[in-house]
C-alpha cells in the first residue's frame, strides 16, 4: 500500500506533525513538509481503544488520510478504506482498526474536501 519514494518519517510542528520526506500510500500523495494532526477522531474513541492521536502504529494512517481529506485526490470512501488499510499495515488490530474506520465512515464528511 505504502509506495516508494521514501520511506515515512515524521517530526513535530508545534501541536502537530509534518512529513520529513515525500511519499505515497494508497494513491494519496503526501509531500514534504506537510503539517497534519495525527489521529483526530475523538479522544473518546482513541481513549478507550488504548491509542493516541500521535500513536506511531497509526501516524502514516492519520497523515495520509488528513491528506486526502484535504485535498480530495480521491474519493472520501477511497480514502476512509485507506486508512483502514494503513492501520492494519501500521500494526493495530483489525477489530480496532474496524471501529476508526466507521467512525470516519459516520462522522467525516463535514471534514473532507472533494
Amino acid at each position: 500500500m505504502i509506495g516508494s519514494i521514501a520511506k515515512p518519517s515524521f517530526s513535530p510542528s508545534g501541536k502537530n506533525y509534518k512529513a520529513d520526506r515525500a511519499f505515497h500510500a494508497g494513491g494519496v500523495y503526501v509531500e514534504k513538509g506537510f503539517i497534519f494532526d495525527g489521529a483526530s477522531g475523538p479522544n473518546f474513541t482513541l481513549n478507550t481503544l488504548g491509542l493516541s492521536r500521535f500513536d506511531p502504529r497509526l501516524i502514516v494512517a492519520a497523515c495520509v488520510h488528513d491528506k486526502a481529506y484535504r485535498s480530495g485526490c480521491v474519493s472520501k470512501a477511497q480514502a476512509d478504506l485507506v486508512f483502514y488499510n494503513l492501520l492494519v499495515q501500521g500494526g493495530i488490530s483489525r477489530g480496532k482498526s474496524n471501529i476508526l474506520y466507521r467512525a470516519v465512515r459516520a462522522f467525516g464528511r463535514k471534514h473532507y474536501k472533494g
